[in-house]
């Protein structure tokens, strides 16, 4: 369960795309291109992006080397280049991955998905103690019993499996976890702990004073 930042101007193209990958159970944000852009790549924590351009956009190219110089998520470039030397210039700017439009729908799933492979992103299930995370499903399985969790709650128990070790401050993953633009506080955060501590144990999310939430054992 990806948080996806999508960038794209055609309202056509950004409900089909983000429809799909809604299917594949991702947290899709759209905005426009431009400085919009920039901005919301400044504030804003993603898995993976996805611009889509026309060809030979200098704004892109630019974009694309501004955020790569601090920037580690994975690029999905959507493009009506047809050309390799245009191609290699967007994967040169900083792009992984460049897919001519018009595209399959099911292609661009699976390149997503591939990215999301890498080491440190996505994994097919995640293993808490004696508790299995189904990303396909967003359930848990805890002893043979399958418990279903709202998308909110697996994204946030998702992310800590990700980071098993490290202890994040509630800021943090509200920027990582909720939608950017949303308006939720910290007391959204603590509902949501709280749901998922009584779905399965209270040791599945430790709550350490002063500090924030790490991920914890069932």
């Amino acid at each position: 369960m990806a948080k996806i930042l999508f960038i794209e101007d055609n309202e056509i193209l950004t409900g089909t795309v983000s429809s799909q990958l809604r299917k594949d159970n991702h947290d899709i944000e759209i905005i426009h291109a431009g400085e919009q852009a920039r901005h919301w790549l400044e504030r804003g924590c993603y898995d993976l992006i996805i611009f889509s351009w026309k060809a030979n956009s200098k704004q892109a190219l630019s974009l694309l080397k501004w955020y790569r110089q601090s920037g580690t998520a994975p690029i999905i470039v959507l493009t009506q280049c047809a050309t390799i030397e245009e191609r290699s210039e967007y994967l040169d700017a900083g792009a992984d991955d460049c897919l001519i439009n018009p595209f399959s729908l099911r292609e661009l799933s699976s390149r997503v998905r591939a990215l999301l492979r890498r080491p440190g992103m996505i994994c097919d299930y995640y293993r808490i103690g004696d508790c299995v995370l189904n990303p396909t499903s967003l359930s848990a399985n805890i002893e043979g019993k399958q418990v279903k969790l709202r998308p909110r709650e697996f994204a946030l128990l998702e992310f800590l499996a990700r980071h098993p070790q490290q202890i994040f401050k509630a800021n943090d993953l509200l920027l990582r976890v909720w939608p950017s633009n949303s308006d939720v506080s910290s007391e959204a955060l603590r509902t949501t702990v709280k749901r998922i501590r009584q779905q399965l144990g209270e040791r599945i999310i430790e709550v350490i004073a002063g500090a924030g939430y790490k991920l914890g054992n069932c």
